[in-house]
């Protein structure tokens, strides 16, 4: 994936050591058996306007540059190419740096009770085909760095070029730019979201080929997925903490039950810490 050196750093540095993934019952069991966590098509999460909000934050910077030269941005070839890049799947698996967040329970761990995993970042940025960020909340950030990457395009800025012919051409700045936009368009989220402190793994389109897709079932819909590893076989998984969310019985019966089933995938008290969520439960 093509991104400027200061831009990559600014969606990649500073991670914490460990960001939380929420889920349901089946969703640790999940990870704990098959050793993967699911990275879902954008066009599948639960805010389904995603992908739109961060490509008209784009288009709103391409307007901007092209009012510099009093050009028409629709002339522009990337006005086409944001068209593209709209239309394309990249896939993501989401993770909080709150191991306790109230609005995190509610989205995505059922009323009965879920998980907060905790995951040692350190499995998550070294898988080659994927990125791992965090999501920009900032309107003025993630605009510089929108800006950045487009005037590092030059060709794609000009209205006396084609976009068809500079892909017949092969022009690097084509895929280079389109790989950019790929991964720009998953971290960007709206304000209203930043109590989340969101971290995404991001498997864009071209990366995606590669691999195969599965499918699963939720809330009655058919939802695509792909599968990243988090330790190779025979290697101890990288989770030193799970939370336990919110529920009546979160003491009684699913705490003993769960560290059991920690124990039994070499998570023991030792290496993997189990808690339970400090919220009162409110039967949401």
């Amino acid at each position: 994936m093509f991104m400027t050196s200061d831009v990559l750093r600014e969606l990649t540095g500073s991670r914490p050591e460990v960001v939380y993934h929420y889920c349901g019952p089946d969703g640790l069991l999940g990870i704990l058996r098959s050793r993967q966590i699911w990275a879902t098509s954008m066009r599948h999460l639960n805010d389904a306007s995603e992908q739109k909000y961060a490509a008209e934050q784009i288009r709103a910077v391409v307007r901007r540059i092209a009012w510099e030269t009093s050009a028409d941005p629709a002339a522009l070839p990337v006005a086409l190419l944001i068209d593209r890049v709209e239309e394309v799947i990249s896939y993501v698996a989401c993770f909080s740096e709150h191991a306790d967040l109230l609005s995190q329970w509610r989205a995505y761990a059922p009323a009965e009770g879920g998980f907060a995993v905790g995951i040692q970042t350190s499995s998550l940025s070294s898988g080659g085909d994927w990125l791992f960020g965090n999501c920009e909340y900032d309107c003025a950030s993630y605009d510089r760095a929108v800006e950045s990457i487009l005037r590092d395009h030059p060709k794609l800025l000009d209205p006396g070029e084609s976009l068809d012919r500079l892909v017949d051409a092969n022009d690097p700045e084509v895929g280079s730019l389109i790989a950019a936009l790929l991964t720009l368009v998953p971290l960007r989220k709206h304000p209203g979201f930043r109590e989340e402190a969101e971290w995404r793994i991001v498997r864009g389109p071209i990366e995606a080929e590669r691999h195969p897709t599965e499918f699963r079932i939720s809330r009655g819909a058919v939802i695509p997925y792909q599968c990243i590893p988090l330790a190779e076989s025979g290697a101890e998984l990288p989770i030193p903490e799970v939370v336990i969310g919110p529920s009546p019985d979160a003491r009684e019966r699913t705490y003993g039950a769960t560290r059991m089933l920690l124990d039994q995938h070499g998570l023991n008290p030792t290496k993997c810490d189990l808690r339970v969520s400090q919220i009162p439960y409110r039967g949401w």
